[in-house]
């Protein structure tokens, strides 16, 4: 096999994000593995360290996340369950077997009072049960 070539795995592939990375991903030379909860649940640890060692990843693209963010704020745990804790579970999975993990969070990780673009290094001040699970999500990828 082509050594350029990479194997990437895009978790919530099923998703609108995941919907568009399909689409993008026919132009591309690289292998996809589109995944939804049914194929890769990465709120189970045990299921995540399964796929890895079946299979050959070199990059992980997560976009899985629980995005109903009105709904979050009365489905706290499930929110949780996904965006922060299924966030552990995939980075310590990645670090473990030395694969990078591109994560996609969410503008909801602030306050929106801004009047200049948000940066990577703008402050964080979520306003929502959502935001504060993507927030928390971040610091486990990171």
């Amino acid at each position: 096999m082509d050594k350029t070539m990479k194997t990437i795995l895009v978790t919530g592939g099923n998703g609108q994000l995941g919907s568009e990375l399909l689409a993008i991903s026919k132009n591309s030379p690289h292998t996809f593995i589109f995944t939804d909860y049914l194929e890769l649940d990465i709120t189970k640890e045990k299921t995540i360290t399964t796929f890895f060692e079946n299979h050959t990843i070199d990059y992980v693209i997560n976009c899985a996340a629980y995005t109903a963010v009105d709904k979050a704020e009365e489905d706290s745990l499930n929110a949780t369950l996904l965006n922060t804790q299924g966030i552990q579970f995939l980075a310590h999975a990645c670090s473990s077997f030395s694969i990078p993990l591109i994560h996609i969070s969410t503008d909801y990780v602030f306050d929106g009072k801004s009047h200049i673009p948000y940066v990577e290094t703008s402050l964080v001040n979520p306003q929502s049960v959502y935001g504060t699970t993507k927030l928390q999500g971040e610091q486990y990828a990171l």
